[in-house]
């Protein structure tokens, strides 16, 4: 009987420690693959600022400073960052973008070679891309269309940004 226990409590052992190790290492590649999975993903923040300019002659510059902040480890790599200004339209009580009308547009394609290095934005690094506009006037609510794209996958989500100007300005009024 001695024998007997003896190879139970052995044979409990080890498969004991067996359990210990294979719980360890599950742990070990569940770090990796969060870790690796957290490096190889595409992470980025982007806003934008707006601003405008009335000259003296009564026409105003508009710009737009489009940025995108790699917050990730991996560079990015993007093909192509449209910027499109569009005028308010009303849709009730609500503002939405007047997908009918352009104000103005900008392409960046990253297969021109003065913008090349915008296009590569290595991990903590920005690239910023601008919207600059003369216009009569400006309406007194505009939305600017930022849609970025990636050479390999389907585009995110575009950034929609509205701009209100902080003064007054003569102007057309959004349509009903």
């Amino acid at each position: 009987m001695d024998a007997g226990n003896g190879f139970l409590s052995t044979a409990q052992t080890v498969t004991s420690l067996l359990v210990s190790l294979s719980v360890l290492a599950g742990a070990v590649v569940a770090v990796i693959k969060f870790r690796l999975l957290h490096l190889f993903s595409r992470r980025y923040r982007s806003d934008l600022q707006c601003r405008h300019h009335v000259l003296q002659n009564g026409a105003v510059i508009f710009e737009a400073d489009y940025t995108i902040h790699n917050t990730g480890e991996r560079p990015i790599a993007l093909s192509r960052v449209a910027l499109r200004l569009h005028p308010a339209v009303r849709k009730g009580v609500l503002l939405a973008p007047d997908y009918a009308t352009l104000l103005a547009e900008r392409v960046l394609e990253s297969t021109d070679p003065d913008k090349r290095g915008l296009f590569q934005i290595e991990g903590g690094e920005r690239s910023i891309y601008t919207l600059r506009c003369e216009f009569a006037e400006l309406n007194s609510v505009v939305f600017l269309h930022c849609q970025l794209s990636w050479p390999d996958r389907r585009d995110p989500a575009p950034y929609i940004g509205m701009y209100v100007p902080s003064e007054v300005m003569p102007g057309p009024r959004p349509s009903a």
